[in-house]
């Protein structure tokens, strides 16, 4: 019995007035089986019996389907309608009319009916009631019952238990009454409760989105730990957490940010254990993706997710992060008890939380990207900034050789005395020319015009080269420089010279620099494989080399000089950076040397490294990939490709040579170039001028090497009228001749009719042998 008045009547789950109307059927049942008991007793006649039994029957399946949720409004009505105006009569004919019971079950019905109805249905039902009640009165009047046998017994009897039966419905209803108003009280203290937490709540909202929006990089974390402690604290759950995601190997995993629980202050770097994989099977794991926030029960993780939580924890509130369409994480809340509604009165908050660090720590990693940036440009800023005063330092020191020479040398009448000023004069020019084709060399790579020209060469004689140019400067500091290659390393490859040249100088001479008097340096060679069919370049290597052989070289240069650290070794081959920024003052140099040799060898198909002690020296080795020439040499002699026929004297003997430049001392120096060449030289100093002459005569001339930055009309218009013209003209050898020494201003020259280009300063054996290559070949 206790079972079935806390399921039916004071169990919250069912509305108030349902319950009342199973009050009414309760006191109803128990009211006709006491009649029914009595009539037993009375010896009634069987209809009375079984009429009351059906009365009792009815009352219980209208109990059962009243508590049926699609029957609610139904089972109301139904019960003020049939129980207290219909089955009324009936009890009061069966117990006798006994008045003083009816009376008091009258008063009793009087109140359901007010208890239950209101609005418009009270003003139907209450005057029915008390018609149906009148009629029952006046019926009896007319028709008593007293002819029963044991009237005055039965109805004193009746009359007890009718007193009994309305006296324990009227202590149920006062019950009843005193548990719904503690009932109503606690959902009226629970409301407060909750409004003050919201207010409370909205508070700290707005609170941490003011802290978050404009927390400083350094204080962020901080904040966002404040955070989850008070909303712990203000939500009064035993636990409030932030986690966030990380990519690992391929795979997402999840790990806490921060995370309050029941006193104890956790992140991946206190609790490393606790980083958890996503699996996109998992309904858990799906519920994250769906970006709105939920509730679960933590019985409902698999094992996996269940070790995030405390022991104790039975719910989750749960609200997943996004940053754009980032999944970055989410944020939480647990439970001790299994309070769903009451922890779903959080859901908008947290949401709104989240949706605020979604804000904050977007704009906290812009910040850290500006302040990352904003360092990484004062660094390259102040990199450029000591570069161009290295650059200032370099270009200046030589000019002023080159100036104060010149001028000494015009000044003296001392022949020995000039040609001494004019070495020097070409040492500071060939120093000058240096620095600006690293310039170049650097502009080039980070342009990615940067390309290697491939050719036959001896490794050897690349080598003694090196050796014999480097050796000089070695022996100015009385320094031992040794040379060691390995005998089993091919001679005679296919590939870049000059820029395996360039390598070696700038390591040689790094080595020489920082390496004091009577120091050592050494260079050795040594063949790391030999590889067999490797895939040439094709678009580069000459004919018949698709199955060629490579050869891998390793190349070191070790010194005993001042030595390098680590964290120097790490900004070695960095552009406009060196080692220190002092070394530029106390050795000099562009600082660009080891950059540009970096790319060099990496585009041989190689790579460079070094290791050093301070104070010890150290060791550049760098390793290459070159082909294997498949050339026959027999005939051509050991020497026969340093042969340089362009040089013999009277080579372009009668050969008519038109020099077109607006420079008068650039036109002197290729008339100069070519005097013992026995050419004839026409000097011109504009586009329009040679255009005239060439027009007039124009199987006149072998050769123009013409300027392209011209004013009026430049070389590129010039060469492009030329080659409209009849005759021999159009396949006359123009070579251009310009400072702009850019691969795509070559491609620019060949595209506008020119044949071949030159670059200024002008170096006599290029000149010399890209003429020799279009006159005389």
């Amino acid at each position: 019995m206790k079972s079935f008045i806390e399921k039916y009547i004071l169990s919250r789950e069912l509305p108030l007035n349902i319950r009342i109307v199973n009050i009414v059927y309760l006191v109803g049942i128990f009211m006709s089986f006491t009649s029914l008991v009595f009539n037993l007793i009375n010896g009634n006649h069987l209809s009375h019996q079984l009429s009351i039994a059906i009365s009792i029957l009815v009352l219980v399946l209208l109990l059962y389907f009243t508590n049926m949720k699609q029957a609610y409004t139904f089972a109301v009505y139904f019960t003020l309608i049939v129980f207290c105006d219909l089955l009324f009569p009936v009890l009061f004919f069966t117990t006798g009319g006994d008045m003083s019971s009816m009376e008091v079950y009258f008063i009793f019905s009087i109140a359901i009916v007010f208890m239950i109805a209101d609005g418009i249905m009270l003003k139907v039902l209450l005057p029915l009631h008390l018609t149906v009640i009148a009629l029952t009165y006046i019926v009896f009047y007319y028709y008593p019952m007293t002819e029963f046998p044991y009237y005055g017994l039965m109805r004193s009897a009746n009359q007890f238990f009718a007193l009994i039966t309305v006296g324990i419905s009227i202590g149920i209803i006062f019950l009843f009454q005193h548990k719904l108003y503690n009932e109503e009280k606690a959902e009226s203290d629970d409301r407060m409760r909750m409004l003050e937490t919201n207010s409370k709540l909205q508070q700290f909202t707005n609170r941490m989105s003011e802290k978050l929006l404009d927390a400083r990089v350094g204080e962020f974390r901080s904040v966002i730990k404040e955070t989850i402690h008070d909303l712990s604290q203000i939500t009064d759950s035993p636990a409030a957490f932030l986690w966030r995601n990380h990519m690992y190997d391929g795979e997402l995993y999840s790990e806490p940010y921060f995370e309050y629980s029941y006193g104890e202050e956790i992140t991946i770097e206190s609790h490393p254990e606790s980083r958890l994989k996503y699996d996109s099977n998992d309904e858990f794991h799906k519920l994250l993706f769906n970006r709105s926030p939920f509730v679960t029960m933590v019985r409902a993780f698999n094992d996996e997710d269940r070790l995030r939580y405390n022991s104790k924890t039975k719910v989750a509130l749960l609200s997943p992060i996004y940053i754009r369409d980032y999944f970055w994480g989410f944020i939480g809340l647990e439970s001790e008890k299994d309070e769903m509604d009451k922890i779903k009165e959080f859901k908008a908050i947290l949401q709104s939380i989240g949706l605020i660090l979604s804000s904050a720590i977007e704009r906290h990693d812009i910040m850290v990207n500006l302040i990352k940036a904003e360092d990484l440009a004062l660094k390259n800023s102040k990199a450029k900034s000591e570069f161009l005063a290295n650059m200032s330092h370099e270009i200046r020191t030589p000019m002023n050789a080159i100036i104060g020479m010149s001028n000494l040398a015009k000044k003296t009448e001392n022949y020995e005395k000039k040609d001494e000023y004019l070495e020097k004069i070409i040492d500071a020019s060939d120093y000058l020319l240096g620095t600006i084709n690293d310039i170049l060399d650097m502009s080039k790579i980070e342009a990615g015009k940067f390309s290697l020209s491939k050719t036959h060469f001896s490794f050897r004689s690349i080598m003694q080269k090196v050796m014999e140019v480097m050796q000089f400067k070695a022996d100015e500091k009385s320094q031992k420089l040794k040379f060691s290659i390995a005998d089993d390393i091919p001679d005679d490859l296919y590939g870049d010279d000059q820029r395996l040249g360039q390598v070696l100088n700038n390591l040689i001479s790094n080595a020489e620099k920082f390496t004091g008097v009577k120091g050592r340096i050494n260079v050795n060679c040594e063949l790391l494989r030999i590889i067999e069919n490797r895939d040439c370049d094709h678009d580069s290597a000459p004919a018949n080399h698709a199955n060629s052989r490579h050869a891998e070289i390793r190349i070191s240069v070790k010194d005993t000089g001042i030595g390098i650290t680590d964290e120097q070794i790490s900004r070695l081959f960095q552009s406009f950076e060196q080692a220190e920024s002092s070394t530029n003052r106390n050795f000099g140099g562009t600082g660009l040397g080891l950059a540009i040799s970096k790319s060099i060898v990496e585009m041989m198909n190689g790579s460079i490294h070094v290791s050093s002690t301070l104070g010890e020296g150290s060791v550049f080795a760098f390793t290459i990939v070159l082909e294997i020439s498949d050339r026959d040499t027999s005939a051509a002699g050991a020497d026969s490709e340093f042969y340089k026929p362009y040089l013999e004297q009277g080579v372009f003997k009668n050969k008519v040579i038109m020099v077109v430049d607006d420079i008068d001392v650039n036109r002197e120096i290729a008339e100069a170039i070519l005097e013992d060449t026995e050419a004839v030289v026409e000097l011109v100093e504009s586009g329009h001028e040679a255009l005239t002459l060439v027009t007039a005569n124009p199987d006149h001339y072998d050769a123009i090497l013409m300027d392209v930055q011209m004013p009026g009309m430049d070389g590129f218009e010039t060469t492009s009228m030329i080659r409209l013209l009849d005759g021999k003209v159009k396949t006359l050898p123009i070579i251009a001749m310009t400072a702009n020494a850019f691969q795509e201003d070559k491609e620019k020259a060949i595209m506008a009719g020119m044949n071949d280009h030159i670059s200024k300063p002008i170096d006599v054996d290029d000149m010399l042998s890209k003429l020799y290559e279009h006159i005389i070949d």
